[in-house]
């Protein structure tokens, strides 16, 4: 459902205010090998879910609890706790 509703749900939150530059994070096949994140802003969600998600599973993260330089993966969390 969110792939199909990210050009709605852009569009009515920046409509009531947030800020079009909100990050957001777009997440697909979460937990496969395959997995793929994306970030971006919440005023290009439209496009970029479009661009990465290939009608797959998607997770939309949106707001400032998602912002980060470097993107973290499963992989990368769990390689930290084995040493």
């Amino acid at each position: 459902m969110g792939r199909s509703a990210a050009a709605d749900i852009s569009r009515h939150l920046i409509a009531q205010g947030l800020d079009p530059k909100t990050p957001v994070l777009i997440a697909c096949d979460i937990s496969l090998a395959c997995e793929r994140c994306l970030r971006t802003r919440l005023d290009l969600l439209p496009l970029a879910v479009q661009a990465v998600t290939e009608g797959k599973p998607t997770l939309i993260l949106i707001g400032e609890a998602v912002r980060q330089d470097e993107p973290v993966s499963a992989l990368k969390v769990a390689a930290k706790a084995d040493r």
